[in-house]
């Protein structure tokens, strides 16, 4: 249309001779040999297949358990899901909060936490894990009956506490970890322990397994039972924010837990001891002796390392429980090992990247674990850092260890106390060369002043107070500082401060807000009930 246009009289686009310019590229000679009239359908491949997303039915995890046959019900779809939402991370979004909410429901809401032992009888009777079987007091073998667990539940059970395991380690090393965070991962991988441990001293009622008898204390022979030492789940958890009050009451159940079965234990049948040395520990040699011994088993050193290892099969294959309660246990005191650095890389990993594999080094004489690609694996750090003990209750001490040290805890003889939060608290104010493994609590002291103060003298030689962006005066600040050092009065202290109607505006900063968030939900040092029930504490 543009050439038979007459309207375009414009002498510009025409020639001497009248004739139409040709410009651009239909200009130029040959042009047209660039065109190809061929059929290019064959070239386009074949359809790329939309992929198929796997529906996850979430709801299969029940509410309410009643028998081991539905805790492992329970456990088996929690894996399946899991596993379903690990494989389709590509097709569905937040997968791994998705997964780290699924196992925090199973294990903090659902399954039942285990009560102390050494609660009074008529106690303990109403606990969940006796009613299952007819003997309550847990020292006879209970006949057989519909309620009771069987051998082949029990490895179930202690299976899928091995998986779910591996499922949050790997989901908890993916997600950035606030200080919230942080108090759930270390509950939930505390619950999955405790759980663990209450299994492993069920006594099935068909063919008790050899290792599951000597743990706990029940096989023929003046043998007395074994525990793992978790004590420092206390320390680890005592800055964590606890936003919901039934994770506070959670902690408290599950140190009353472990703290009883340290204390009905004797100190050379404490098993799995990884945050003091990665040697064969007393308790292990023992156990591991027992069990070689019951099952005629080389009981020689070198080959019990290497049953615990699982170099030498002989015994992990008989007893797979073994291998699954000392990845579980390992898992749960890397955890909260107070350094990023031992930690794995903040990534997405996957389920199989948390499986553990161990071997004895000889020349050493200890183990040496390697995860999440082939990286080794520490939960020693916090007892190789010694500080100075604090002379308040804000910063409790670790249970000392004299035996283990390996040389790395300061110098100097004696007793030392070795306290975690100080040494997460030098590594966030810059004098360690490693990150803590959380944000440090907004209501300590040294973090807000970046000057270590273990009491309200210390307050006094600060140089240069923090004024929260100019919403406190130095009295104000210096009074403040003074009330965050003494713990658990410092909760109606501080809200007196703050709540003056002179002061009250103070708290629409961040900062003012972070340091009452964490007054009131970080829990603090952690003191065992007495040993009378019934009073109020």
């Amino acid at each position: 249309s543009f050439l038979n246009d007459d309207n375009n009289d414009d002498d510009e686009t025409k020639d001497d001779k009248g004739n139409l310019k040709l410009t651009g590229p239909i200009s130029l000679p040959n042009f047209g040999r660039f065109r190809k009239d061929t059929n290019i359908e064959h070239l386009a491949g074949q359809a790329r297949i939309p992929p198929i997303v796997l529906p996850v039915q979430l709801s299969l995890v029940k509410n309410e358990i009643k028998t081991f046959h539905e805790l492992a019900i329970a456990m088996r779809h929690c894996v399946h899901s899991c596993t379903l939402l690990a494989n389709q991370s590509h097709l569905i979004k937040n997968t791994f909060a998705l997964r780290a909410s699924l196992i925090q429901h199973l294990f903090l809401e659902v399954c039942p936490i285990p009560l102390p032992c050494d609660y009074p009888a008529d106690r303990l009777k109403n606990d969940w894990w006796n009613q299952q079987s007819e003997d309550n007091n847990d020292t006879n073998m209970p006949t057989p009956n519909t309620s009771s667990m069987r051998y082949e539940t029990q490895s179930d059970l202690l299976h899928l506490l091995s998986l779910l395991t591996q499922h949050y380690t790997a989901v908890a090393c993916s997600l950035t970890v606030t200080r919230s965070f942080d108090a759930i991962r270390l509950c939930t991988l505390a619950a999955i322990a405790a759980i663990t441990d209450k299994v492993m001293r069920v006594v099935a009622c068909d063919i008790p397994s050899q290792f599951s008898l000597h743990y706990s204390g029940q096989a023929e022979g003046p043998i007395s039972p074994f525990c793992f030492d978790a004590s420092q789940f206390a320390t680890e958890s005592e800055f964590s924010r606890f936003h919901d009050p039934n994770l506070a009451v959670v902690r408290t159940r599950l140190l009353d837990y472990f703290i009883a079965r340290k204390k009905v234990t004797k100190s050379d049948h404490i098993l799995f001891q990884f945050e003091k040395s990665m040697s064969l520990s007393s308790g292990d040699v023992q156990l591991l002796t027992q069990v070689s011994l019951q099952m005629g088993f080389n009981r020689q050193p070198e080959n019990l390392a290497r049953y615990l290892s699982g170099e030498d099969r002989s015994l992990t294959d008989l007893y797979p429980e073994l291998a699954y309660f000392r990845d579980i246990v390992f898992l749960f005191k890397a955890m909260m090992c107070p350094s990023s650095a031992s930690l794995p890389d903040l990534k997405a990993w996957s389920p199989l990247k948390a499986k553990l594999y161990w071997k004895f080094n000889e020349k050493k004489e200890c183990y040496e674990v390697s995860g999440f690609d082939e990286k080794v694996l520490k939960c020693c750090a916090y007892a190789n850092v010694s500080a100075p003990a604090s002379t308040t209750d804000s910063t409790p001490t670790a249970d000392e260890d004299d035996d283990n040290d390996d040389g790395n805890g300061g110098s100097g003889g004696g007793k030392k106390k070795k306290t975690w939060g100080v040494s997460a608290l030098y590594n966030a104010l810059g004098f360690g060369g490693e990150y803590p493994r959380a944000p440090p609590s907004g209501a300590d002291p040294s973090v807000l002043t970046g000057t270590k103060i273990t009491s309200e003298d210390d307050v006094l030689h600060v140089r240069h107070l923090p004024d929260f962006e100019g919403r406190l005066n130095g009295r104000q600040s210096e009074l403040l500082l003074q009330y965050l050092t003494a713990p658990y009065l410092r909760i109606p202290l501080v809200l007196r401060l703050l709540s003056d109607e002179s002061r009250v505006r103070a708290l629409s900063g961040t900062e003012l807000q972070g340091v009452l968030d964490s007054v009131i939900f970080e829990p603090g040092s952690w003191q065992h009930p007495p040993s009378v029930f019934g009073e109020p504490y």
